[in-house]
């Protein structure tokens, strides 16, 4: 069984990348999505990724073209850098994570992915752990990487969770050997990474192997995106709490 209490985790409906909207001038991931989020007293999914000089900025893409007028790795840029790159839609610069949190100062829960690229050396599990030092809100930490979910048990005592799918049908797992994706599909690292929760793909319900070690260990399960009224009503009969993304989850009738 869990050996915390994360009924938090599972209270709200998570606003993915906070409640964006580009229509609105709201940018996912930033800060005027974050307030539009707390505004309706949902959680907060963010992702951070590790600067060329060690920050963690709150970013998804590894690359900068798609959301932004900038070009390149994010990876390969310093915060001050990233700070002068602006978005295609929206006034809100790149932000760091302690300064985010600073803003939101635990008004609602947080969900924070940790995005790592292929070389995980660990100081993006240093820096996000050091931000949330002095934080007294309620946050959880993930990722895809079992890697990553491990080395957290080193630097945090915050909840750790793992991301995953059907790593056979998602285009994320093309690229992976059949016995990593069958492994990472099926969560055979939980005896090693030790997760407090599962963030499950909703497409990919029903998922034996999440009903299965939900049944033995009392652990939430949590989805990702939903996008529609109908995703919604298919996600909550297999998981806690959705992810959602482009549609209210209050508007939908009990």
């Amino acid at each position: 069984m869990p050996n915390q209490d994360l009924s938090w985790l599972t209270r709200r409906p998570i606003a993915h990348r906070g409640l964006h909207d580009v229509t609105q001038g709201r940018v996912e991931n930033c800060r005027q999505s974050f307030d539009a989020a707390i505004s309706h007293d949902f959680s907060i999914e963010l992702d951070v990724q590790i600067t060329k000089d060690g920050k963690a900025a709150v970013f998804h893409d590894y690359s900068l073209e798609r959301l932004t007028n900038g070009t390149g790795r994010l990876d390969e840029m310093t915060l001050s850098e990233l700070s002068l790159v602006s978005f295609k839609n929206g006034s809100d610069p790149i932000e760091e994570l302690p300064s985010l949190l600073a803003h939101i100062d635990g008004r609602v829960p947080l969900v924070i992915e940790l995005k790592t690229p292929k070389v995980q050396d660990g100081r993006l599990e240093r820096a996000v752990a050091a931000s949330l030092s002095t934080y007294d809100g309620p946050v959880a930490l993930m990722s895809f990487s079992p890697m990553v979910v491990t080395e957290l048990h080193q630097v945090t005592d915050r909840p750790r969770g793992i991301v995953s799918c059907d790593f056979f049908r998602d285009k994320d797992g093309a690229d992976l050997p059949d016995e990593e994706r069958y492994q990472l599909t099926h969560l055979l690292h939980a005896g090693v990474s030790k997760p407090d929760f599962i963030s499950y793909c909703q497409k990919d319900f029903p998922a034996p192997s999440v009903d299965l070690m939900k049944a033995l260990t009392g652990l939430p399960v949590i989805c990702w995106t939903t996008k529609s009224v109908e995703d919604h009503i298919w996600a909550l009969k297999h998981c806690d709490q959705v992810t959602f993304e482009g549609y209210d989850p209050d508007a939908i009738a009990d």
